[in-house]
């Protein structure tokens, strides 16, 4: 079965406000750790290195994230 990981970053600029950004999809962790080196020293992401994170995700399978399908 083959793994998905999506990069994201997530922050949040003012109360009550949440910016998500889906950086890319990649086939390896290394692949993860190479778009983050590209990515975490840019404007919008190096005030909020804290905001990366990995979701992981098996191709062809059903995808549930807090009740709703991920596409």
């Amino acid at each position: 079965m083959t793994t998905l990981y999506m990069l994201l970053h997530e922050w949040y600029p003012e109360k009550g406000y949440k910016s998500k950004t889906l950086i890319g999809v990649y086939e390896s962790r290394t692949e993860v750790e190479k778009g983050l080196g590209l990515v975490k020293n840019q404007p919008g992401f190096s005030d909020t290195p804290d905001g990366f994170y990995v979701k992981t995700y098996k191709l062809n399978e059903i995808a549930i994230d807090k009740g709703e399908i991920v596409l």
